[in-house]
């Protein structure tokens, strides 16, 4: 039977960047019913990071994901400064994080920490393998020798990954990923006037899987406000069309219009609410 990339990568997928979290997590049984409801709407697409939580996402997805494994592809990221105390002391990660950034630098991309990263991603996520394993906002000057890259296709040729790409806005960072042969995958935001990068648009034949984040730009997208531009005009009246259309919210409508106008693969919902997830996939998934 042929398979589409739709049946890795729904076109909706689930980002998990606030489901764990020192002062406001959900418990375990609250997460796990968002996986379901997830599952059950038609998503099968996790992301995450190690720096989510400071590891501290990856470990409940471990957890959550013991039973679940088949029914989902994994993508995480790295490249932000994460703290990993072991044992009972983990739970304070989040914290130390936050003290490590505040006294260095915010961002790791070393090549030769790229295996050992990866390792403790899978150790918390209980898991052989990652689907996708993309650097998290790389400035383009840690790319532009290729030595990053490397490193990655290795973990990729040693079955640890099965898909590699980056995770960025900046259109120099992403020219240069367009050029590594072993790029699959780009999660992307969109960019002021609601499309994708230069270098994004002007990728045809051969282009990796573009999965959209961050689709509201921080809510300048037109939902509950006047837009200012020709081009954000057209996105509030095909956000309102889809909406009355499909019975949903602005909010839910966007994520539909942004996958349309844009063309990408697939697009991520970071809520945390069951029946806001649900109202998503109506959206997208009908």
């Amino acid at each position: 039977m042929h398979r589409t990339i739709h049946d890795f990568f729904s076109k909706l997928g689930l980002g998990t960047g606030t489901l764990a979290s020192w002062r406001g997590g959900l418990s375990a049984a609250v997460a796990g019913r968002l996986l379901d409801v997830a599952s059950d709407s038609g998503i099968n697409l996790i992301d995450t990071a190690d720096s989510y939580a400071s590891g501290e996402c990856e470990r409940l997805l471990g957890l959550l994901l013991r039973d679940r494994r088949g029914r989902f592809s994994i993508i995480t990221k790295v490249g932000y400064v994460s703290a990993d105390v072991p044992g009972p002391l983990h739970l304070l990660n989040p914290l130390f994080k936050k003290l490590k950034h505040r006294l260095g630098a915010r961002q790791d991309f070393r090549p030769d920490s790229m295996a050992r990263r990866l390792q403790r991603s899978l150790q918390r996520l209980k898991s052989d393998h990652v689907d996708a394993f993309l650097l998290h906002d790389p400035p383009a000057h840690v790319l532009s020798d290729g030595s990053l890259f490397h490193e990655l296709s290795k973990l990729k040729a040693a079955g640890l990954a099965r898909r590699l790409g980056i995770s960025s806005g900046d259109d120099e960072a992403l020219q240069l990923a367009l050029a590594w042969p072993d790029c699959d995958m780009i999660q992307t935001p969109l960019v002021e006037d609601g499309g994708l990068a230069p270098s994004l648009r002007a990728a045809k034949a051969g282009r990796p899987l573009i999965i959209l984040n961050h689709v509201s730009l921080g809510g300048r997208l037109p939902i509950g406000c006047e837009p200012q531009s020709s081009a954000l005009k057209k996105w509030r009246e095909s956000i309102d069309t889809s909406a009355t259309e499909l019975g949903v919210s602005p909010q839910a409508a966007l994520l539909r219009v942004a996958l349309e106008t844009t063309g990408a693969d697939s697009v991520l919902t970071g809520t945390r609410d069951s029946g806001h997830l649900a109202e998503n996939c109506r959206a997208v998934l009908s």
